[in-house]
């Protein structure tokens, strides 16, 4: 695995040197080192959690071989983005990313959605406005690059949490055209190569569009007749009784907004324990987390007994030459809050400063029947914290994939902007280390599932949906 790691760090270091650059500023090898270096030191000296998952050893090695491939003479934007993002990726933390995006609205991309299958790429959907039909297709080549390279490389530069996969897996997916513009340039035509499903191959055209008019595409849906009507809906939230077993619902979840759902918690709760629901479903997939007041209220009503988690920083660390004002701000004001509100418990632990958050389930509404939770990779921060006290504290059944962030705490509460010197690249800095209050080692992994599905190219190509296909043969046995 490691050897495999190096050949992967050398294809992304040394193929964009031959990559298109985009019209922007061209930068100094001395000023992308310092940049380096300033990153360096502000993760060392004030990350919540720079080495909970690669060795402080591991990390100097690592920023030293990206020194190391720096050219002699000059270095495009695009150059000096990836070695910033290869070297936050190494902390793995998702909470920890480039800000500072590699395109906009007018950048031309691949006109392709696509589905990574281990170390393949399939076309779910194309935007080419052709009238031929890419569906189906296996992407395996463009412009004489592998299609696995850029998988390879995405997956390196993706922000996940510790050793969690499936996060980084639908990340490759996501932002696989953009990625490929990222690492070669994305010219106006492109040479494709294809593998239909019978073994047949062929050679097409495809020719670049801003991603501006592919938005506009892909906002375009047509509804699914299938879909049942909410019981209960507001915003991306929503509470559905199921077609083929009535006595089992689902509380669909998209997100986790403020905390100005209460209302909607407390009729669905009531209508669950009014309508005798037996069965209640809690789907995360797709959630990438949000306010953790709003997860609160959805485990009262579920939970039996008191449940905790808490924010952990290190003391007396001066971070002043790192931010700017505006950061400096968030930073004091973000800690000044669980110093002033109530609800949070203050404790030390050696060099650790605590904020400890204790809340209590609902008497009344409370769920009784047996819970099930829909994950997969998408399920992210406080997804995954939903998922793993569900688990470990309710006894909830999952269902799906492993969980994109950790099943132990994560990286938050608060996230001041680090602006590198030179190259001006934002970095999004986490201010604290969430933990979970569970009786799980800390393995660096997300939660994993308790009836695992594995999706197949032609799973997604058909739209499965094989986390309720599982759920309603359990329903059924």
């Amino acid at each position: 695995m490691k050897n495999l790691l190096a050949v992967l760090l050398a294809v992304a270091l040394c193929l964009p040197l031959a990559a298109g650059a985009q019209k922007r500023r061209v930068f100094t090898p001395e000023e992308v080192r310092a940049d380096l270096d300033f990153l360096q030191a502000a993760l060392y000296r004030g990350h919540p959690g720079v080495f909970k998952y690669t060795s402080r050893d591991s990390m100097d090695a690592f920023f030293q071989k990206l020194r190391d491939r720096l050219p002699a003479d000059s270095m495009s934007w695009e150059q000096a983005q990836l070695m910033v993002r290869l070297a936050v990726a190494q902390v793995r933390d998702g909470h920890t990313s480039v800000e500072t995006p590699f395109y906009d609205e007018d950048t031309e991309v691949l006109p392709l959605t696509v589905q990574v299958v281990g170390d393949q790429a399939f076309i779910l959907r194309d935007y080419a406005g052709d009238t031929l039909s890419w569906k189906g297709a296996e992407l395996r080549g463009i412009n004489g690059i592998p299609a696995r390279t850029v998988t390879a490389v995405g997956r390196l530069i993706a922000f996940g949490d510790g050793y969690s996969d499936p996060f980084r897996d639908v990340s490759a997916s996501v932002f696989f055209a953009r990625n490929y513009g990222l690492l070669f340039g994305t010219p106006k035509a492109n040479r494709v190569e294809l593998v239909w499903p019978d073994g047949r191959t062929e050679q097409r055209r495809l020719a670049s569009r801003p991603r501006k008019e592919i938005l506009a595409l892909q906002s375009v849906r047509s509804g699914n007749p299938n879909t049942p009507k909410p019981v209960f809906r507001k915003g991306d939230m929503a509470l559905y009784r199921d077609t083929l077993y009535p006595d089992l619902a689902i509380l669909q979840l998209g997100s986790f907004p403020g905390r100005h759902y209460r209302r909607f918690y407390k009729k669905t709760f009531r209508w669950l324990e009014k309508e005798q629901i037996k069965h209640l479903a809690v789907d995360v997939r797709y959630n990438t987390g949000g306010n953790l007041g709003n997860l609160e209220m959805m485990l009262g009503y579920i939970l039996d007994e008191p449940a905790a988690y808490q924010y952990e920083r290190r003391r007396n660390v001066r971070m002043g030459r790192f931010f700017n004002c505006k950061a400096k701000a968030m930073k004091g004001l973000v800690w000044l809050k669980m110093d002033v509100f109530p609800g949070y418990r203050h404790h030390r632990k050696g060099d650790l400063k605590i904020r400890k958050r204790r809340f209590k389930p609902y008497r009344k509404h409370n769920f009784d029947g047996a819970v099930y939770v829909l994950a997969n990779g998408w399920s992210f921060s406080s997804a995954s914290m939903a998922a793993s006290y569900l688990k470990y504290k309710g006894g909830a059944a999952v269902i799906g994939v492993e969980t994109g962030g950790c099943e132990t705490g994560n990286c938050g509460g608060g996230y001041p902007q680090l602006v590198l010197p030179n190259t001006r690249i934002k970095v999004r800095f986490p201010l604290n280390y969430v933990r979970y209050e569970i009786d799980r080692p800390q393995r660096g992994r997300g939660v994993l599932p308790d009836w695992p599905v594995e999706y197949r190219a032609e799973d997604y190509l058909q739209r499965q949906d094989l986390e309720m296909l599982r759920l309603y043969k359990l329903l059924g046995e």
